[in-house]
């Protein structure tokens, strides 16, 4: 027999799991927001202007995968990310191709990344 989803046992996981969550991934972003500032910036984009059509698209997406899922019979879950590959797909295939690497010896991407400026 399933637990209830109203069991003290259900919500002590879902604290964990959102305690869990928070400390992993509140660091992790503060890093990628600083490296982005350094890398707008050298790319010549205006941070500011990035982040806001970064936050009207993020909006923009929540509300149009999440649409369908509140009159899908299927798992919301399931049909929402369905939805963001859907949404995601075109803009995928239109991104710039990385620079081709170099050969020789190189250090390898994660040692340049802690010995960049940004960290």
């Amino acid at each position: 027999m399933m637990a209830s989803t109203n069991s003290p046992t259900a919500s002590v996981a879902l604290l964990l799991v959102g305690l869990v969550w928070g400390c992993v991934w509140s660091p992790t972003m503060a890093l990628y927001d600083g490296v982005l500032v350094n890398e707008a910036r050298a790319r010549g984009f205006v941070y500011g202007t990035l982040r806001v059509w970064g936050s009207v698209a993020f909006i923009a997406g929540t509300l149009i995968c999440g649409w369908p899922s509140t009159i899908s019979v299927r798992p919301r879950c399931f049909t929402s990310v369905g939805w963001a590959v859907v949404c995601l797909l075109p803009f995928a295939l239109v991104l710039p191709r990385g620079d081709a690497p170099a050969r020789g010896n190189r250090p390898s991407r994660a040692v340049r990344h802690l010995r960049s400026p940004a960290l």
